[in-house]
């Protein structure tokens, strides 16, 4: 007999204490971009509402002050003057491999300094998109000063300005060889730059054909500079597009591959702490050859506490763990609350968590568990982001539902046979064969996805409707929180007398 109890709902609410820390701070970044206050007094009332709530042990200080904390955090990226649109002198540094078109080439760009008006250089933290056409070469890590013209993103309204402007992009800010005036390559890649790199020459060694080369550099490394329009095309309307950007999908995957590996080290006396030394270098090496994009940060951080909570026998909620790591996130970063990759990654983390994870526990027959986690947890991924996607991309695609079990298990392959390559002495060459192989299935699966005609379809949805729909999950959520089995009294012949 199963009956709802409200008690049931608390009981949960309870055990999540980060989630009254991240609502607060997400708060204060969505108020600081509406309402701008002094510096000194959003950190003073930091400072006040801090010190009150450690007086008087109030939970509404402790709000307050996370909320004053989010906004401080947020108002700390406000201050930098963007440079004007239109011609002027720039140095920029080139942080991504350049992308090859028919009459350009592009790539993102740091913008260390620009001129103004007054002819004073001013130093920047700020990025834009470089397009440079045919006359000029760039190549990735080289600094270049020049004078270009800085364009605003088309269409300023839409979406990808919205989202580029988020990041922190300017503009585009377009260049000729005749408008470069000096050219510095003596500035090498950094050490995690350096990783990234050795990761590509070794999948470059592997001789794979260019479409399966750009998808496993996007699965496996996060480098997506080569993937063409219609391959992209091809995995959204699949419902696949998010195994092309490295995320908690894919350091999940390494997480299992690397405990799964070591299943016998526990046997040995503090084997269980090895274990999770191991585990956790492997994650953060992984995470630093990717690239260490935020995403994959987040990753390696929540698998990080999980893979550490294991070793300690620690008593843990996923859910907890993913809303600690979001506030360490976004006070540091705050922007990354309007970066896409960052909403979509969490929903489908929090799905997984609150639907997948409950729905699997009944199962104890490891063969099925295991087919039905490929199921699931692709399906609540799909759908828990699908209202999300629908607002940003206009593409609902439930196909992703149907295919997600097989392109995961692919995704599974893929990144052990490539992380395998690159680790073992002449790992391209005894198993590039088979990475070409799983490869050109996956694509294979999701280019025929694509092409069905009713798995994917052009909507639009506003914001509000978006919103009153992930409003519906919650309550959904929580009315599934309150549910509790209840055992029937049974009744003794003494009883009824």
């Amino acid at each position: 007999m199963i009956r709802w109890s409200a008690k049931e709902v608390g009981r949960h609410l309870h055990d999540l204490p980060m989630l009254r820390v991240v609502l607060p701070v997400v708060g204060g970044i969505l108020a600081e971009s509406l309402l701008e206050l002094p510096g000194l007094y959003l950190w003073g009332g930091v400072v006040v509402a801090g010190g009150c709530a450690l007086r008087f042990r109030s939970s509404l200080y402790i709000t307050v002050a996370l909320l004053l904390l989010g906004m401080g955090c947020a108002s700390l990226h406000r201050h930098e003057a963007a440079p004007p649109m239109g011609e002027g002198l720039y140095v920029v540094r080139v942080e991504s491999q350049p992308v090859l078109r028919e009459r350009y080439s592009t790539a993102s760009a740091h913008l260390v300094a620009w001129c103004d008006k007054q002819g004073v250089w001013r130093g920047s933290e700020k990025r834009l998109s470089l397009y440079a056409d045919s006359t000029l070469t760039i190549r990735i890590h080289e600094e270049l000063t020049l004078r270009g013209r800085l364009r605003p993103y088309r269409e300023a309204d839409s979406f990808y300005a919205r989202l580029q402007a988020a990041r922190g992009y300017v503009g585009m800010l377009w260049a000729s060889e005749s408008a470069l005036l000096q050219r510095d390559s003596s500035r090498g890649p950094g050490w995690i730059e350096g990783l990234h790199l050795k990761g590509t020459d070794g999948i470059a060694r592997m001789g794979l054909s260019p479409e399966n080369r750009a998808v496993v550099e996007a699965m496996t490394i996060g480098e997506r500079s080569h993937l063409t329009p219609a391959l992209r095309e091809s995995y959204a309307r699949s419902g696949a597009s998010h195994l092309l950007a490295v995320s908690g999908l894919h350091v999940g995957i390494l997480f299992l591959f690397i405990n799964a590996l070591m299943w016998g080290l526990p046997l040995l006396n503090g084997g269980h702490r090895l274990k999770a030394l191991i585990a956790t270098a492997a994650i953060w090496l992984y995470a630093l050859v990717a690239g260490a994009s935020p995403g994959v940060l987040r990753a390696a951080w929540m698998f990080t506490a999980l893979q550490l909570a294991h070793a300690f026998s620690l008593r843990y909620r996923g859910l907890n763990i993913l809303f600690g790591v979001a506030v360490v996130m976004l006070l540091l970063e705050p922007r990354q609350l309007f970066d896409i990759s960052f909403q979509l990654s969490f929903l489908a983390v929090v799905a997984i968590l609150s639907w997948g994870a409950p729905l699997l526990r009944g199962q104890h027959n490891r063969f099925f568990k295991g087919l039905a986690a490929l199921f699931l947890i692709g399906g609540v991924a799909t759908l828990a982001t699908a209202p999300l996607s629908v607002y940003r991309f206009g593409i609902f695609a439930p196909i992703g539902v149907v295919i997600n079990p097989v392109v995961i298990f692919t995704a599974e392959l893929l990144l052990g046979l490539t992380l395998l390559a690159l680790f073992i002495p002449a790992g391209p060459a005894l198993l590039g064969w088979a990475v070409e192989w799983t490869a050109s299935l996956q694509n294979e699966v999701v280019r025929r996805a694509a092409e069905w005609e009713w798995g994917s379809f052009d909507l639009q949805s506003d914001g509000t409707t978006t919103l009153l729909i992930y409003l519906f999950l919650i309550l959904m959520t929580l009315a599934a929180w309150g549910l509790k089995r209840i055992k029937p009294l049974k009744l003794e012949d003494d009883d009824l007398g």
